[in-house]
């Protein structure tokens, strides 16, 4: 019986030094633990913060990506105008090129123009020349011819009983417009005037019994020149 009881003693003994001896060991285990957890929720907090900054920094990116976006939105918008307003710009250089050209035909044409009117010009500067030389030389030409019939008529005139006054009724040739007007009358004479002044005045006279005659190739025909002007 005293053996079992020194067994007894002995194993209580031994669980009481095992108890004493695990006691400390999860007790450090415990430490270590709780130390390793506030570790790591000093981590998480950090892991926490520098997530928040990340997610910031993303929202800041994502803002600015979109501000990009739409600054590029609004940029290609400008650049799709000023692409329109250069296209609009080279029709109206190519347009202006185009009047260019024919404005430089124009002025071509417009120079030869010019000088067919400078030529023109001094054409019919030396015309009228020409022409006051005639006026002058028709002036100090004086001439004319008149017969006793009429254009288209012939015949004799007279005889008469007693002598007349003859009518020259067509003036075929009036160099220097000196005969104006005759006067068909019984007693008419060949009046002579120029530029509406009475120059004279010229009567033909057939004597009586007599007879002259005159046709289309003006056989009784009366005709005057200017010797000299006054």
């Amino acid at each position: 019986m005293r053996m079992k009881s020194t067994d007894k003693q002995r194993a209580e003994a031994a669980l009481t030094h095992n108890q004493q001896t695990c006691q400390p060991d999860i007790h450090t285990v415990l430490r270590e633990m709780s130390t390793m957890m506030a570790e790591q929720r000093v981590e998480l907090r950090h892991t926490n913060t520098e997530l928040g900054a990340m997610e910031a920094r993303l929202r800041a990116s994502e803002s600015r990506l979109t501000d990009s976006e739409s600054r590029l939105t609004a940029s290609e918008s400008r650049l799709t105008a000023s692409e329109s307003r250069l296209t609009a710009s080279e029709s109206r250089l190519t347009a202006s090129e185009s009047r260019l050209t024919a404005s430089e035909t124009s002025e071509s044409r417009l120079t030869a123009s010019e000088s067919r009117l400078t030529a023109s010009e001094s054409r019919l500067t030396a015309s009228e020349s020409q022409v006051e030389e005639l006026k002058v030389q028709l002036t100090s030409k004086v001439a004319f011819s008149a017969s006793l019939a009429a254009p288209g008529q012939g015949g004799n005139t007279g005889p008469f009983n007693t002598g007349i006054t003859l009518v020259y009724r067509n003036i075929y040739s009036n160099i220097g417009n000196i005969i104006n007007v005759i006067i068909h009358c019984p007693a008419s004479h060949v009046v002579i005037s120029s530029n509406g002044v009475l120059l004279d005045v010229v009567n033909m006279h057939l004597w009586a019994g007599k007879k002259i005659y005159d046709d289309g190739n003006h056989h009784g025909t009366f005709s005057g020149h200017l010797l000299f002007t006054m």
